[in-house]
């Protein structure tokens, strides 16, 4: 057998390479096995060089790293790099030189900072394309934290102009370490999957100024087609601020400003957080059980962290509903059970040991571990995670694998089960301090919220006007000073002392606002901390009275009775075909009942009635015969909400007249189960 001289050097050269690498690669485990806690150390020490490295998947979802590992996910990795990977769109952002220098400088400020923060958010001009389709846009720099900023994948918050992109008006486009990679989207679909409000997300291949960075997770931006997407009617969204060290409403177009909804919500949040076992009423408990088996279910705990938490105020039944964000899934905290369970001092946990709905917690969770299709979801969703893993190990090439499993369930449920609910012990909040130092202080404002003795100023609108309050405090340590009463173009202070009437303050407070027309913006109250010779600026929310508001409560069978008919058999309302039927008011139909509206028949409205449905909605018209919904005589009504949360809808021939005004619309579908829409004749 001959062997030409070409093989035989083909074959030598492979050899030696193979050889080569075998070799590096035992030498670098040697090495980083001997000074891996020197390494690590220098590695932590430095934000820009540690997200450097994470962004090639070290240490990116399970955080535990070891010589073991890397190499393990870099072969694992390298072995699938022909199979399935995800199809991800192209991004284009153009933005002017002149412009991009703009965020350029604005970077390296924030770089030579330490931070990121509002000094560099100077928005610029930017058109986008995608599928050669162009939109003119704003864009800035986005994060708090310099893994947004450390590489070439800046974060980017964009604005859309006059339109929307994928349904999105602003979004943010992140780079996949900045949200542990894979892991917040495959939470998110579970979380989808189940009803729980999340942000649309994904992924964009992205290219600035005709460079390609490469992958980046985009979010979109709380609007009211992120409520809409998800069959919801646009309510409040409220989470902490940071800067404020008050919960303070997201939506940027306030579109609920001056709004009974908004003003509900803002009177409730804080007393929610404090006790939700003295206001659970306040809670949608059946969304929250969902959410909280799912991060469970995920090891999540990142999200469920009390300022990190946000919170979406259903503006028909009133309650409060988790919203699915900043989840960080697969790190562990040693600090907590099974590393990612909450402590005793958090809002979550104190929800958990109530006991209704500690029950429903349980039942969320067990349906995960025992139902088929939990098993099927996390089947796929497994599937999913590979897809993704491969298609971002490109860029990665040390992404772990996140792992998504029930094995841990059952210690959940066993921690759950001897949860005990917390003792609340009430401490000075000079205790505190009592080992800080002066000069170096550690505490921002929200540290001093963590005590109950500190001035807490409350002022409760009703139909008499305003009533101002403040509650008992240590006044050894603390003195007020001033309610401030901010107007557009200047501020008001009232002065207050520690010895004052609240009768006469809220006198003052009332002739103040009864005598101004100009609307007021903000309202704060200043005291000082003698402790620490310092002067505290704390916002003040205004809480207002339930009495004011109408709070969309089930109709009476009585009321409802007055214009349908009922099927007992069936717990359905009905009207027979052909019939005109002159509603006078506002209608809610109960979610335990559904409604039937038969072929030719027709619903008129009087001015501002409309329809809440909150059970199952049939709607059986024909093509020559169409189910109708108008006005009274022309009248401006206020629309048909169907939520159906529990039951299916089902429209035929429907012909929708107007309508606007509090029901969200001429015709809104929410939160319905199963909806089969086979004709909609007309909608003027």
């Amino acid at each position: 057998m001959l062997i030409s001289r070409k093989s035989t050097s083909k074959k030598n050269y492979f050899i030696r390479s193979f050889s080569f690498i075998t070799i590096a690669l035992i030498i670098g485990f040697f090495l980083l096995n001997t000074f891996k806690e020197e390494i690590y150390k220098n590695i932590y020490s430095d934000i820009v060089f540690r997200t450097y490295v994470k962004s090639f998947g070290i240490g990116s979802i399970d955080r535990e790293v070891t010589p073991v590992s890397i190499l393990k996910d870099l072969g694992k990795n390298f072995l699938n790099l022909n199979s399935e990977k995800e199809q991800i769109e192209n991004l284009i952002i153009d933005i002017k030189f002149k412009n991009f220098q703009k965020l350029d400088i604005n970077r390296t400020h924030a770089l030579e900072d330490g931070m990121i923060d509002k000094t560099h958010y100077e928005p610029v001009n930017a058109k986008i394309r995608k599928v050669n389709k162009k939109y003119k846009a704003k864009v800035r720099l986005k994060g708090n934290f310099l893994d947004h900023l450390a590489t070439d994948k800046w974060s980017l918050k964009i604005k859309v102009k006059d339109t929307h992109l994928d349904g999105m008006r602003g979004f943010t486009i992140n780079a996949p370490h900045t949200r542990d990679f894979h892991s917040s989207k495959l939470i998110n679909d579970a979380m989808r999957f189940k009803g729980i409000l999340a942000q649309k997300d994904g992924f964009y291949n992205a290219t600035v100024n005709g460079k390609n960075i490469g992958i980046m997770y985009f979010e979109e931006k709380y609007s009211e087609q992120f409520t809409e997407r998800a069959k919801k009617p646009y309510g409040p969204i409220i989470n902490f601020d940071e800067k404020s060290k008050i919960y303070n409403f997201v939506d940027e177009k306030r579109f609920w400003a001056d709004d009974q909804i908004l003003r509900m919500a803002a009177s409730n949040i804080e007393s929610l957080i404090e006790d939700p076992e003295n206001n659970i009423s306040l809670l949608n408990q059946e969304i929250w059980a969902e959410y909280l088996a799912i991060t469970f279910l995920f090891k999540c705990f990142h999200g469920n962290i009390g300022m990190n938490l946000s919170y979406y105020f259903h503006p028909i039944d009133k309650k409060f509903q988790p919203i699915s964000s900043d989840n960080s899934c697969g790190q562990k905290d040693q600090g907590r059970e099974l590393g990612f369970l909450p402590n005793d001092n958090e809002f979550i946990y104190k929800l958990i040991s109530i006991d209704s709905f500690k029950e429903k917690l349980i039942e969320k969770i067990e349906w995960w571990n025992d139902s088929e299709e939990g098993h099927d979801f996390i089947q796929e969703i497994r599937h999913r995670e590979e897809i993704l893993r491969r298609s971002l190990a490109s860029e990665a090439p040390f992404l772990s694998q996140f792992i998504i499993d029930t094995s841990h369930i059952p210690d959940v449920l066993r921690w759950i089960n001897d949860i005990k609910k917390p003792t609340i012990i009430i401490k000075d909040t000079s205790d505190l301090y009592a080992t800080e130092s002066i000069e170096n202080p550690q505490n921002t404002e929200l540290n001093i919220l963590k005590g109950s003795k500190i001035p807490r100023v409350i002022i409760i609108k009703d139909k008499q006007g305003f009533v101002f309050s403040v509650n008992e405090f240590l006044k050894e340590r603390y003195e007020l000073e001033s309610l401030i009463i901010k107007y557009p173009e200047k501020n008001e202070a009232i002065k207050l002392d520690n010895n004052l009437s609240a009768k006469q303050i809220t006198k003052v407070i009332n002739d103040l606002f009864e005598n101004n027309d100009v609307p007021v913006s903000g309202i704060s109250y200043r005291f000082n901390d003698s402790c620490r010779n310092q002067i505290y600026d704390i916002g003040v929310n205004l809480f207002y009275s339930q009495e004011n508001f109408n709070p969309f409560q089930d109709s009476d069978l009585a009321v409802i009775l007055k214009y349908f008919s009922l099927d007992k058999s069936t717990n359905s309302f009905f009207i027979d075909a052909d019939k005109t039927v002159v509603i006078n008011e506002t209608l809610n139909i109960p979610e335990d009942y559904s409604i039937t509206l038969n072929k030719g028949s027709t619903l008129k409205f009087k001015e501002d009635a409309g329809l809440v449905i909150k059970g199952g909605l049939n709607v059986n018209g024909s093509n020559i015969k169409p189910v109708t919904l108008q006005g009274y005589s022309g009248n401006n009504w206020s629309g048909v909400l169907v939520l159906a949360n529990r039951k299916d809808v089902v429209i035929n021939n429907i012909k929708v007249i107007g309508g606007n005004g509090v029901l969200n619309g001429i015709f809104g579908l929410h939160e319905n189960r199963n909806t089969m829409i086979e004709r909609i004749v007309e909608i003027l």
